[in-house]
């Protein structure tokens, strides 16, 4: 399988860290301090996993 350029996939890859921080957004825009910070430190702790 090959890399193409400008494919569905592509553009797939592209857009969803937006997606991604949209979610996240919407599903904590109505919760509390404490529990933004929690998912904070749970997002940063998986961004050193990888």
């Amino acid at each position: 399988m090959t890399f193409e350029m400008w494919s569905l996939y592509h553009y797939l890859y592209i857009i969803s860290p937006f997606v991604i921080f949209l979610i996240i957004y919407a599903l904590l825009k109505s919760r509390s301090d404490k529990v933004k910070n929690i998912v904070g430190y749970v997002l940063a702790l998986f961004r050193f996993q990888y």
